[in-house]
């Protein structure tokens, strides 16, 4: 019998596997079953009894759950409209509320510019004065006063009481220009402690946790990437804090799973059964035992068959 004919009749492995469960002690497989009449099939599906009803689909919960504030509700599913305009009121609020903070931060550092711009003009006019009156000094310096006291005497006295009275006035001059100066500085700097201590309450409210520690860490973290302390000590606006905060978390992170993969024990690769050598190595024996069962037809071979196979 050819190849092809042994391929038409060779059972299938289900039909030895029932074959070794009906076997008590044969050598030969069970005769297999013929298949019934069309007809009777179709009777039978008829009298066969319909199916169990698709179940039914699980109600959809009454409640849900809902975060306010850092803390979870369960609340009646008709109330989810209600918490859904207020999550989009609170955004609106929030949104609202930064923008007009971020036009009260632009304002009052406007306000600082204007102020600088303002005493600068005003004094502009006495530092040209001192500038005249130094130049000035700085010609009585080049006089050889002992020169002049031998050869003209009277013209001396004249020169040095000027140059007296130009040395007091510009000490007046000086200590005017030094008055103003000490407080236009201190007026800027109780207005940055106030732009600072606004900022500090968007910052506590904005970004969990914070507090003198955490801003210490973002400072180091910011001169590792070169800032100065003078930069760092500019930096006002506390949308710039969150943006060095965003960009020290984010390192702090991956710093954390680079740490959790290196202390991780490095697992030995496992080799799976089945490498290409084992396979065909197995399918040579599937075929010599087939071929086998194929010529004999006898259940141990067959059994042997499925052994093979991983079917028993």
């Amino acid at each position: 019998m050819s190849d092809q004919a042994n391929t038409a009749i060779e059972p299938q492995d289900s039909d030895i596997a029932a074959a070794l469960r009906g076997m008590m002690g044969a050598e030969q497989p069970a005769p297999p079953q013929t298949q019934a009449p069309v007809v009777e099939q179709e009777e039978q599906a008829a009298e066969a009894p319909e199916g169990d009803a698709p179940a039914e689909e699980p109600a959809e919960p009454e409640d849900f759950e809902w975060e306010y504030e850092g803390e979870k509700y369960v609340l009646p599913k008709a109330l989810k409209p209600l918490t859904e305009a207020q999550m989009r009121q609170a955004d609106y609020t929030r949104k609202t509320q930064e923008i007009a903070e971020h036009r009260k931060m632009l304002d009052e550092q406007a306000k600082l510019l204007s102020a600088a711009q303002q005493f600068q003009q005003m004094a502009a006019k006495e530092f040209q004065e001192l500038a005249v009156v130094d130049g000035k000094l700085n010609q009585f310096a080049q006089v050889d006063w002992a020169k002049l006291w031998e050869s003209d005497p009277v013209e001396a006295g004249k020169l040095r009481i000027m140059r007296d009275e130009l040395k007091d006035s510009r000490d007046k001059l000086a200590s005017q220009l030094q008055a103003k100066q000490q407080e236009f500085g201190a007026a800027q700097q109780q207005h940055m402690r106030e732009v600072i201590a606004r900022g500090a309450e968007i910052l506590r409210r904005d970004i969990k946790g914070w507090s003198p520690d955490l801003a210490q860490n973002i400072r180091s973290h910011a001169r590792e990437y070169g800032f100065s302390e003078a930069e760092l000590a500019s930096v006002v606006d506390p949308r710039m804090v969150k943006l060095m905060h965003d960009a020290y978390q984010f390192r702090k992170a991956t710093q954390a799973k680079l740490e959790t993969k290196r202390v991780q024990p490095a697992t030995g690769k496992t080799l799976k059964p089945g490498t290409p050598a084992a396979q065909s190595q197995n399918s040579a024996k599937v075929e010599a035992i087939q071929s086998r069962f194929r010529k004999s037809g006898n259940v141990r071979d067959g059994a042997a068959l499925l052994i093979a196979k991983g079917l028993l």
